[in-house]
């Protein structure tokens, strides 16, 4: 009940957008109508503040944004009702059920359960838009389009994410979005060994002329993020 969609529509999601990262169109995360990300696509008025109404309502949007993309291509039946579902029961766990355990005091329930639902959700995004997101990582490869072999995908999956360095407690938290360049090319190692290859893979991109875009934090990288969606606002 943590997020608002099911846990295959995320995985699935998610497999197609390794295939296809930033691939206007493929990608699934490049379909969410409240983020413009790319000059290709129609600009609509709340585009105004790119990013922002999206990334307060992140999950609960994407659920049937990702829902309607996997119905498009096919990965699912056109009647399945199963996402809408389980959104129902995650607002009913969520600012329903809690706040009626609440008696007298359900407001307050009811508005921390909504304020923690923001946080996450801001949170999620700036991770998210700060390892996938940015001025070149979304343009070089948005329009290449079919299968991609040998050098040609390599040069693909670590020219469209970037990585940030995090020290402290927060490299623990982040889940290895820090090290999304690595994640990408091999997405089954935990987080740990990102961070052992991350040298080796740097290197090899310099001999090879391979752009390999690292942000010395996270908030260096999430401005990069905020400042390419911010162009596109325009």
């Amino acid at each position: 009940m943590a997020v608002p969609f099911q846990c295959r529509t995320w995985r699935d999601a998610h497999r197609i957008h390794h295939a296809n990262p930033s691939v206007l169109g493929a990608d699934p995360d490049t379909v969410h109508p409240l983020f413009r990300m790319h000059d290709t696509q129609r600009w609509r008025p709340w585009h105004a503040v790119n990013g922002l109404i999206g990334a307060v309502f992140a999950f609960e949007t994407w659920a049937f944004d990702y829902d309607a993309f996997l119905k498009r291509t096919g990965y699912r039946e056109a009647r399945d009702r199963r996402e809408l579902r389980k959104f129902f029961l995650y607002v009913l766990y969520q600012y329903v059920v809690f706040p009626a355990l609440a008696g007298a005091r359900w407001k307050y329930v009811l508005c921390g359960a909504l304020a923690a639902t923001v946080m996450r959700n801001l949170i999620f995004t700036g991770l998210q838009t700060a390892s996938s997101v940015g001025h070149r990582v979304s343009t070089r490869h948005a329009e290449s389009a079919g299968k991609k072999r040998n050098d040609a995908w390599y040069r693909f999956q670590i020219e469209t994410s970037k990585n940030f360095v995090l020290r402290g407690v927060a490299v623990i938290l982040c889940g290895g979005l820090d090290r999304h360049i690595e994640h990408h090319l091999f997405p089954r190692l935990p987080p740990a060994r990102l961070r052992e290859v991350s040298p080796e893979v740097r290197d090899v991109c310099e001999r090879h002329g391979v752009r390999y875009e690292e942000h010395p934090s996270f908030w260096r990288s999430v401005s990069d993020s905020l400042s390419y969606l911010w162009r596109l606002s325009q």
